[in-house]
């Protein structure tokens, strides 16, 4: 009983703290990357990507927050599993006024799970994984999984735009409750956007992705040949997903392709 009278508060304190700050992800392109692994990989390959628009943008992940390569002030920072609902409005307020036009923003599934993202506007809400997820999550406690999904429910349903791991267990049962746009990427399971070629070195992880519903389709060009800095196949997942996010958000190939390859190395 008391965990309900919690959220009911959560979600009271949360639209008051949207209300006070003027719904500010009103404002912003929000994109919420939620799942269980590789959500800070993820947002981190999406940041680099945006700004290659040459718009301004901010990000806000449990390793860093920033607008464009300027760190936040300490005294806005917030703690992305539990945030403070005034806290983080205030923070989006203070990126808007600063003329951001992309945020985004790791979500964790507990502050979905307590109330604290009411009142919140996104644009685009992305499932993450890494690489071997699809593995992992079988052997992941059912009841945590099951908490997990309906906390996800609350981000996936009302979005316009879903960007979802076709890899991922959890990508059918979201796939059902999303009423937007769907953008499917993966690996081994048919995609719209999918990864081939795969290779790994020294060097870093290279690979093409393909668009199966742009003009060209399946053609392997130039601008689809990615080289990351990282030698770990299991961020492919990751690098698609932002592809998926800037496919629906009509960024060109080239953007994309640039965008990845000067991401921030957080390995």
């Amino acid at each position: 009983m008391s965990k309900v009278r919690d959220q009911l508060l959560n979600k009271l304190t949360a639209f008051l703290a949207s209300l006070c700050f003027r719904f500010p992800s009103r404002s912003l392109t929000l994109v919420g990357v939620a799942g269980s692994e590789g959500r800070v990989e993820t947002a981190e390959y999406i940041y680099s990507i945006l700004r290659q628009t040459g718009q301004d943008v901010g990000i806000i992940t449990s390793r860093r927050q920033a607008r464009n390569e300027e760190e936040v002030a300490y005294y806005l920072r917030i703690k992305v599993d539990r945030p403070k609902p005034f806290k983080l409005q205030r923070l989006l307020r203070e990126l808007v006024y600063r003329g951001c036009t992309f945020v985004i923003l790791e979500v964790l599934t507990e502050a979905l799970a307590d109330g604290r993202m009411c009142g919140m506007q996104f644009k685009v809400a992305v499932l993450a994984s890494l690489g071997h997820h699809h593995h992992l999550s079988r052997h992941v406690d059912s009841l945590t999984r099951e908490n997990g999904l309906r906390a996800q429910c609350r981000l996936f349903r009302k979005t316009p735009l879903v960007i979802l791991n076709k890899d991922a267990l959890d990508c059918a049962f979201l796939t059902r409750i999303a009423c937007g746009e769907r953008i499917t990427y993966g690996i081994h399971n048919e995609a719209q956007i999918k990864a081939l070629k795969v290779q790994s070195g020294d060097w870093g992880t290279f690979f093409y992705f393909i668009n199966k519903d742009s003009v060209w389709r399946s053609q392997l060009s130039f601008d689809r040949s990615i080289k990351l800095k990282q030698q770990d196949t299991n961020l492919i997942p990751c690098a698609l997903a932002a592809v998926g996010t800037a496919v629906a958000l009509s960024i060109p190939e080239f953007r994309i392709k640039k965008g990845l390859e000067t991401a921030r190395d957080l390995r």
